[in-house]
């Protein structure tokens, strides 16, 4: 009876009624993520990408808190973007969704999250049928931060970042992927992270198959 169980396809988004605080849930055939935006409340928070679940392969990225290097997002010069405010802009099929008190079901298609990146740089992620497309535009040199995690009998092969069973987990970019081990675990699951270094522009796909 889990919502990401019993549904296979949703859009689901929950606004804090005290503070500017936003989360959305999107459920598609091949994934499930969680991703939140808003003010920050604590220093250990970590906005943006906080969940990535397959439903064969179960959870295979997670933001950590408190951290600048395990914690999905851009970082620039030294510091993570997402650990500050992030005011983002929701559109789905490219008409504009406004976050609302309470608890609701947005409407059916591809959802679009967009927000700046300090003064000068912006973000956008869209979240397709069937893959995360990430777009990130900032002038000068940035990072990406992906935390995986990967399991003792988790692998890295025919060009997937992390293969579980039957199932592989591909960063798509024309970027070079370098991997670091931290010493942070998820229950028995070692957080591994996926760096792209680019300048100016960069654009990545998440995509299981």
């Amino acid at each position: 009876m889990l919502p990401y169980i019993a549904r296979d396809h949703f859009t689901h988004q929950r606004v804090d009624s005290r503070h500017p605080v936003v989360f959305t849930f999107v459920r598609r055939p091949t994934y499930y993520v969680a991703f939140n935006t808003g003010s920050v409340l604590s220093a250990q928070q970590r906005y943006g990408l906080g969940l990535l679940w397959h439903p064969r392969a179960g959870a295979v990225l997670q933001s950590q808190t408190d951290t600048d290097h395990a914690a999905w997002g851009t970082i620039v010069n030294n510091t993570l973007c997402e650990k500050s405010d992030i005011a983002a802009a929701f559109r789905i099929n490219g008409n504009p969704v406004i976050p609302q008190p309470g608890i609701r079901d947005l409407p059916d298609g591809d959802l679009e999250i967009s927000y700046p990146l300090g003064e000068t740089g912006s973000k956008t992620i869209l979240f397709a049928s069937d893959a995360i497309t990430v777009s990130v535009n900032y002038p000068g040199a940035f990072a990406e931060v992906l935390p995986l995690l990967k399991g003792d009998m988790d692998t890295k092969k025919n060009g997937a970042v992390l293969t579980r069973g039957d199932v592989s987990l591909y960063i798509e970019t024309e970027n070079a992927l370098t991997f670091s081990y931290t010493d942070l675990k998820s229950g028995d699951r070692q957080v591994v992270t996926a760096h792209i270094n680019a300048e100016n522009t960069l654009t990545y796909r998440i995509v299981f198959r």
